[in-house]
């Protein structure tokens, strides 16, 4: 079973990408922040990660440019999630290694349409 870490600070939106992804035969893991999921993420080693951008402490980029910087997790997926709907937000994660860019709120077809391209199917 594919596993899937989701990263965002706001509970009830992880709680909904949670019953989402288990709803669609993932395996789980939630972390609040960037540094807590980076520990996830040495701990858990999921085969995909859906963060969010805009986090306290460490964000979404944080997380991706940590990911993008070590050879044992570089070619890890990895789905951006953001409030900004602005096409340079969207260019600058894809620039920086986010394999797909998702702008909140985001369709249930979107979200798993990007983790299929992306993942095997469970």
């Amino acid at each position: 079973m594919p596993s899937v870490l989701v990263i965002d600070d706001e509970g009830p939106i992880r709680a909904n990408l949670r019953r989402i992804l288990l709803l669609e035969g993932y395996s789980v893991t939630e972390a609040a922040d960037g540094t807590a999921g980076i520990e996830c993420i040495r701990h858990a080693r999921p085969d995909l990660v859906v963060c969010d951008l805009m986090m306290p402490g460490t964000g979404g980029y944080g997380v991706l440019d940590f990911l993008r910087g070590d050879p044992q997790y570089a070619a890890l997926p990895f789905v951006m999630l953001t409030a900004s709907a602005e096409q340079e937000e969207a260019e600058n994660c894809i620039a920086r290694g986010a394999n797909a860019y998702l702008t909140k709120p985001f369709s249930v077809s979107g979200l798993l349409d990007a983790i299929r391209g992306l993942l095997p199917a469970p």
